[in-house]
């Protein structure tokens, strides 16, 4: 759910304007792990570091769902 993917980005260390962004976006589970770092950059505005964080999480997710 949208309220899922914002407590994980919270806890994975991204700042509440960040979280915000992905509640704005609508944001699910499967919109987060098709997003790209256009759509982050463009769409919901994450400042460089910040994107590049959810970015390498990301990538952590999808390996993860791709070894179960």
């Amino acid at each position: 759910t949208i309220e899922e993917v914002c407590a994980w980005a919270a806890s994975v260390g991204l700042p509440e304007p960040c979280v915000s962004s992905l509640r704005r976006g609508r944001v699910d589970g499967a919109a987060l792990l098709e997003l790209e770092s256009d759509e982050v950059r463009d769409e919901l505005a994450f400042p460089i570091g910040d994107r590049k964080r959810l970015l390498r999480e990301i990538k952590a997710l999808r390996e993860t769902k791709a070894q179960a």
